[in-house]
């Protein structure tokens, strides 16, 4: 019966109805520049009621007023037991951190679900004023979304995902600077981590791309798994390889790919930097005390926070969607990659 009900879609509603789509969407909405008659206002609440497709929290708050929460559908999931927190990383906790003081300041509360979790289940316990998705909503979860009454900051003008704002930089910025630095063949690193799936094929994009943008070969493609003992041995072959076929570099998922590849260089006798270069992205903790200390691309998640609270906020107020920031992104040099092998006419510090 959940998993029925979770289909439902607003169509469903309007046939139940006997009403149009948009009908149900202005009534749903509570638009207040639509005239909607009170038996057919009635009779389309009560179709999405006996539907199950206003959850039961939205349903009783309907024509209450405003809800004081905002709903963060991040781009976490539930982690399997070996996985939590470390493996995958810290920019979606640092992004959420932020967002929640930044509506704590509205007088709003910040409840946030994973991407693994349906949207109507918590939309059963969770009357939001505003959802905030950073990867994106489908047009389903948009639907169930609109349903509730809720505003929804997913995309940008364009129609991507914001998260490409700020994340789909990271690959361009590692590519170019490695290409500033005179290193022509680099070698792309990845996970094939489950949950990550749709996050591993946007960086693996955007990396194909920036290497056609700076003119260099299509890069060699490596996926490791589980980041244990293992993985360092798997890939210290597979890296020994990579350097009898003239890889200069590496452009890593991410910095805990790029500890791996520094691991993985000195099991196969590789000189980080001289002989390789390695650069991670995402900027974690970790980075800076590694042996050497890695050169990496810095996403500003607090300044992205701070954007998308302010993109909410403007929807919340019917006011004008704020301009996206031109530094989102920047490269942290450190130690493993080396100084450029000729000059250029920029620096990756001025590149953002």
């Amino acid at each position: 019966m959940e998993a029925w009900m979770a289909r439902v879609l607003s169509s469903d509603v309007a046939r139940r109805a006997g009403v149009s789509r948009a009908t149900v969407s202005y009534v749903l909405n509570r638009r207040p520049d639509k005239t909607i008659s009170e038996q057919t206002r009635r009779r389309v609440i009560e179709a999405a009621r006996e539907l199950g497709y206003i959850p039961s929290a939205a349903g009783a708050a309907l024509g209450s007023g405003r809800s004081q929460v905002v709903l963060l559908r991040d781009s976490g999931h539930i982690p399997s037991q070996g996985q939590e927190v470390l493996p995958l990383g810290s920019l979606a906790g640092l992004l959420r951190d932020a967002l929640a003081r930044e509506v704590h300041s509205w007088g709003m509360t910040l409840v946030s679900c994973g991407s693994d979790t349906p949207i109507a289940d918590v939309l059963k316990h969770v009357d939001p004023a505003l959802v905030i998705a950073p990867g994106g909503l489908d047009e389903d979860e948009a639907d169930v979304v609109a349903a509730v009454g809720a505003s929804v900051v997913d995309r940008d003008e364009r129609g991507g995902p914001l998260s490409d704002l700020v994340l789909g930089r990271l690959p361009v910025l590692q590519v170019q600077y490695l290409a500033e630095h005179g290193l022509r063949a680099p070698a792309y690193l990845t996970t094939r981590m489950p949950g990550l799936e749709p996050l591993v094929a946007s960086r693996r994009r955007a990396v194909l791309t920036a290497c056609g943008q700076e003119g260099l070969p299509v890069p060699r493609e490596y996926a490791v798994g589980p980041l244990d003992e293992d993985a360092v041995a798997e890939f210290t072959g597979v890296l020994h390889d990579w350097s009898q076929a003239g890889v200069d570099a590496v452009v890593c998922f991410n910095d805990l790919h790029a500890g791996l590849a520094l691991a993985a260089a000195r099991g196969a006798g590789l000189r980080v930097p001289g002989e390789l270069a390695v650069i991670g992205a995402d900027d974690e903790v970790l980075g800076r005390f590694l042996d050497p200390p890695l050169t990496t691309v810095a996403p500003d998640m607090v300044a992205f926070a701070q954007y998308l609270a302010a993109r909410a906020r403007a929807v919340l107020d019917g006011t004008e969607v704020p301009a996206v920031p031109t530094t989102l992104a920047r490269v942290i040099e450190r130690a493993t990659v080396p100084a450029p092998r000729f000059p250029g006419p920029q620096t990756c510090r001025d590149r953002h």
